[in-house]
């Protein structure tokens, strides 16, 4: 037998376990955290987060405009970005 095969009749058990749990399963909000849709979402937030901290640093005085307003574009056309697949 290859270790391919091998592998996934090992496998086999769990994978069905995991596409259709058991009503009382404890990991089911742990694998639904995994999604890619949720990681998205995730990243989104984190980036509102320093998109804040951004602007918050750019009202102050003691803040080098030009570099920050750098770091603010970049870091709203990245969060522009993620905002794409979430909505597929």
């Amino acid at each position: 037998m290859s270790l391919p095969g091998l592998t996934r009749r090992l496998l086999m058990h769990l994978e069905q376990e995991v596409t259709q749990p058991p009503h009382d399963w404890l990991g089911q909000p742990h694998l639904e955290m995994k999604s890619e849709v949720t990681q998205w979402v995730q990243v989104r937030e984190q980036l509102k987060d320093v998109e804040c901290l951004l602007r918050m640093h750019l009202q102050t005085r003691c803040c080098d405009r030009l570099r920050t307003a750098a770091a603010l574009a970049a870091v709203s056309g990245r969060r522009r970005l993620c905002t794409v697949p979430s909505a597929e």
